[in-house]
This record gives structure tokens, C-alpha cells and sequence, in this order.
């Protein structure tokens, strides 16, 4: 070991190294159950054809998939903990969630396998995000019923529709108005439905019965989640590890392997990526990363972008049509069922 005194640009250096390392799924080319239930065709004939759809927007924040990676394997060391509880739990169970033709084998791993007929994921979230999603549930009459929502909407006046709060604790509440509230509204729907196909492809390939996601606020401290104090059991708290569990659904995750096979086979046909549909609340389609450049403390100069408001969606979309290329979606392909992903 050296005599040295370590400088803090050094440390800061070392700190975010050893937090935003490489790892395995970032060396993974076959894609997995993850990008498989992508709700978005479009995102997905991409991902099948071989090429990563990168935005900056996406790439620069880190921490959170960092933080996540971290709590995975802290976790995953704990299987001690989750054996005594349920005796042969099993943590990180890797399988094949389908084999699809002309591609191959569509891998997944999930967190924990309780039981033969019980499994769970971990998922990363923040506080107002799961209060969204417990307000949607709510509504659906499926969780905390006859409560009041986490979200409160101020009152209209004559220009604008009330906006949304929500008070995480008492000294932190995140606002929004109404209509960047029905998009975060979109986005947190549309993350659920992801994970739930995810859920069901690792279900097919287990033989589970039953699936639960267990979402935990990287921005929470847990208060009420503490079983040695009160407030663990109240429905009114603010908890900061929500579970959300639903039964196999073989339908749902039949349509997802065909929609797969179908678009493997349009490809090989010659089919473009362009010819393949977005989903109304895709991110990385909708440009909404770019958007999210206003709050943050750089400038559009600073990363060689266009200096002029206009999303990717727009930038992709005029470059399609400059090259005549027919933006019709795709036919043939089936659209994965709107069904209620949280029915158990």
C-alpha cells in the first residue's frame, strides 16, 4: 500500500467507478425477459434486429440502475434470511422464458423463487412514483379501497385544470400539473405492464403459479416499514416497500412470445424497424428523455445538440418521411391484450 495522500477529485473518481461498474447484463447482446416484455413493438424489432437504442437523456442518469444493481446483490447475499423464513428459498434463479424461431432463446432471471409456485422481483422506484401506482390500483378497487388517494388535485381556475401534490413526509412533497401529471401517470402504467409481462415470461418458465413485485423507494427511509414499531400494518402511512402480486397469466404471456415470433419474422422478411409501432407511452419513442433536458443544469451547447425545441420522436419521424419511407405500423403483428395487470 502506498504512502499517499488521495486527492477528493480522486476519491469522487473511485466513488463512481466502483458504483457505476460494468456488469454482466451490460455485456448481455442476446436480449432477455426484460427487453422481451417491452410493451413498445417498435423498441423491440429494434432490440431483435441488434441494435441498442441509446438516448443520452437515459444514459447520463446512472444511480438509480447503479443503486439497484447494488441492492440486487446485497440482497441476493442475504438468502440466508429469506430460507429461514421460507424453508428452500432459492435466490436468483436464471431460465428460459421462450425460444423463439430464427432468433433463439429469450433468457431471464428473476430475484427469488419463495416456493415452487411462488416467486418475486426486486424493482427500484422512488416515493411519488409509487403513489401513483397505488392510486391507479386504488381506483381499480384493488388496493387500499375506500382510502383516500396518496395524490391530491388543487382546484381548477379559469385558465388551467388543478395540478397534483403529494406529501411524501413533512418536509418533502413533489408537485406537478395536471397534464405532466397524466403523463407520469402514462409512464408509471406503462412501467407496471412492462414488469408484469416480465413477471409472467419468468412465471412460464418456472412453473409458478404466482409472481409478486416488490417495489422499494430509493429516495425512502422506511419509518413505517419496520415491523418493531407502529404504523406497519396502517394502510394510511406512506410505506416505502410496496408489493404488488398477480396470478400467471397464460394468455397474456402467449400473446407476448407470439408478437416476439411475429416480429422476428417480419425482419427476416425484410421488414424496417419504422414499419413497426410505438407505444403511445414510450419514452425513448416519444422524446419524452429529451424533454427532461429543462430540469437539468446544462445547456443543449454542452452536449452538441440542436439548439431548438423538438423532441426525437419529431427529429426521427421528418427524417423517415424525407427518405420516403412509409410510417404505417406493421399489420399482421398482435397487439398484446389491454388487460388488468394486477388481478389476482
Amino acid at each position: 500500500m502506498r504512502d499517499t495522500i488521495v486527492s477528493d477529485s480522486d476519491i469522487r473518481y473511485l466513488a463512481i467507478s466502483m458504483i457505476n461498474a460494468e456488469t454482466e447484463r451490460d455485456r448481455q447482446t442476446q436480449i432477455g425477459a426484460s427487453s422481451f416484455s417491452n410493451p413498445c413493438d417498435n423498441c423491440l424489432a429494434a432490440e431483435l434486429a441488434g441494435h441498442k437504442r441509446f438516448n443520452e437523456f437515459a444514459e447520463r442518469p446512472y444511480l438509480g440502475r447503479a443503486l439497484g444493481t447494488l441492492l440486487h446483490n446485497g440482497l441476493e447475499g442475504r438468502q440466508h434470511i429469506a430460507q429461514a423464513l421460507h424453508p428452500g428459498a432459492e435466490m436468483e434463479q436464471r431460465v428460459t422464458c421462450a425460444v423463439i424461431p430464427g432468433y433463439g432463446e429469450i433468457p431471464g432471471h428473476f430475484d427469488a423463487r419463495l416456493t415452487n409456485k411462488s416467486i418475486l422481483d426486486w424493482k427500484g422506484s422512488k416515493r411519488h412514483l409509487m403513489a401513483i401506482l397505488e392510486d391507479i390500483l386504488q381506483e381499480r378497487g384493488q388496493h387500499r379501497v375506500g382510502l383516500e388517494p396518496r395524490w391530491t388535485q388543487a382546484k381548477d381556475t379559469k385558465a388551467y385544470k388543478g395540478g397534483f401534490k403529494f406529501k411524501a413526509d413533512e418536509h418533502t412533497t413533489v408537485s406537478f400539473s395536471y397534464v405532466e401529471f397524466q403523463k407520469e401517470r402514462q409512464a408509471m402504467a406503462h412501467k407496471h405492464l412492462w414488469y408484469y409481462g416480465q413477471q409472467n415470461l419468468y412465471m412460464r418458465a418456472s412453473g409458478a403459479a404466482r409472481a409478486s413485485i416488490v417495489y422499494i423507494a430509493r429516495d425512502g427511509t422506511g419509518f413505517f416499514d419496520n415491523p418493531a414499531f407502529s404504523g406497519y400494518d396502517d394502510p394510511e402511512r406512506k410505506h416505502d416497500i410496496l408489493v404488488v402480486s398477480f396470478n400467471y397469466d397464460e394468455a397474456y404471456t402467449d400473446a407476448l412470445i407470439q408478437r416476439g415470433t411475429d416480429i422476428v419474422a417480419a425482419l427476416a422478411g425484410g421488414a424496417e424497424i419504422s414499419s413497426f409501432a410505438s407505444h403511445e407511452a414510450c419514452k425513448f419513442c416519444s422524446g419524452e428523455h429529451e424533454k427532461a433536458r429543462r430540469r437539468l443544469d446544462i445547456e443543449w451547447d454542452d452536449l452538441g445538440l440542436p439548439a431548438r425545441e423538438v423532441t426525437t420522436k419529431q427529429l426521427r419521424a421528418q427524417e423517415l418521411i424525407d427518405q420516403g419511407v412509409d410510417m404505417a405500423p406493421a399489420t399482421g403483428i398482435p397487439v398484446i391484450p389491454t388487460l388488468d395487470p394486477v388481478a389476482a
